[in-house]
């Protein structure tokens, strides 16, 4: 367990929550219906900005990690681990411009963006015939948490803040692919006095998984598109030499 108390947040005491002014639209390019709050316009451009610690900053995870290990002994070795855990935080704590003061932050509490349920790793090495060695590495991982927004802005409705970002479902909602990886490696050791030789073969990601680890998460014509994934199969060759 670790917890997170009495975390600092700002509030702008100039612009009170009661004084924003709720407003249904249906956002232009996503065609989603959304309540945004517009600043009243007799306050615009006023700061009068309090830091304070404020419970609904408070933080907590809960988890449990299992780990196994044997050394080397007659002829191979495995080690592996389990973590599972969950975890709640104010989605917006790692803004420093997230006003607690703004009711357009909607669906503060949500898993933090690292939050991963599942993460599971395992790997070993197996001594072969002729002096060869082989290891194996083999992990998996729950997607992270994702955050589903709309943008209002001025082609919507003309608001008092120009710009407004709304999350329109909780946090973890949806959530990236789980990602599976395994790599191999092969080594041999040649030794002749003090010279030694060590040529190795790695694989890198050896089921090729092209697993997406980002997407836009903005509703609109390009929601949901891919914008990085896993590295493709790579096989690299090199050799150690001492002497």
């Amino acid at each position: 367990y670790r917890g997170h108390r009495n975390q600092i947040g700002q509030t702008n005491v100039a612009v009170p929550r009661d004084s924003y002014i709720p407003l249904t639209v249906t956002e232009v390019s996503s065609g989603r219906e959304v309540t945004v709050f517009n600043q009243n316009p007799a306050l615009r451009g006023q700061f009068d900005v309090v830091f304070a610690n404020h419970d609904e900053l408070d933080a907590s995870l809960h988890g449990v990690d299992v780990t196994i290990h044997r050394g080397m002994r007659d002829g191979w070795m495995l080690m592996g681990s389990l973590s599972l855990g969950k975890s709640e935080a104010d989605i917006y704590g790692e803004f420093i411009a997230s006003d607690l003061n703004n009711p357009n932050f909607l669906f503060r509490r949500g898993p933090r963006p690292d939050d991963v349920p599942v993460a599971f790793k395992m790997s070993g090495a197996y001594d072969l015939p002729y002096g060869l060695r082989m290891a194996a590495n083999g992990q998996y991982f729950s997607g992270g948490p994702e955050t589903t927004t709309v943008r209002v802005s001025s082609n919507t409705v003309r608001l008092t803040q120009v710009n407004q970002t709304i999350t329109v479902e909780p946090r973890g909602t949806t959530r990236l692919p789980g990602v599976t990886l395994v790599d191999l490696n092969l080594t041999k050791i040649w030794r002749r006095g003090n010279f030694t030789l060590e040529p190795r073969i790695d694989v890198f990601n050896l089921l090729n998984s092209s697993a997406i680890t980002l997407r836009l998460t903005q509703l609109g014509p390009a929601y949901g598109r891919a914008s990085e994934i896993l590295g493709a199969r790579l096989i690299r060759a090199g050799a150690n030499v001492r002497w």
